[in-house]
């Protein structure tokens, strides 16, 4: 399987890429947009969050100009263990 945790978007789409270090165009900008969703459905899962439900939240949160200098808040590791630590979420 893909550790997806441990690896980044851009890395991910060039081990996938035909060509390495394909950054160009629109279908390379697709398969990257496609690599990040990829990663950030993953990584909810892994945070036992709902994916649908992240993004939305993620979103609805980034309505407000501030909350764009504390992005680091929004990932889905750091609403995990925020929602860990405030008993929201079930332990595994």
């Amino acid at each position: 399987g893909l550790d997806v945790i441990n690896h980044s978007p851009t890395r991910l789409y060039r081990r996938s890429a035909p060509v390495q270090g394909r950054l160009q165009g629109p279908p390379a900008k697709s398969k990257f947009l496609a690599v990040l969703f990829y990663t950030l459905i993953e990584n909810c899962k892994v945070h036992d969050l709902d994916p649908e439900a992240y993004l939305v939240e993620v979103i609805e949160a980034l309505r407000d100009p501030a909350m764009i200098e504390r992005v680091a808040e929004l990932t889905p590791a750091a609403l995990a263990a925020a929602r860990n630590a405030a008993g929201e979420l079930k332990t595994a």
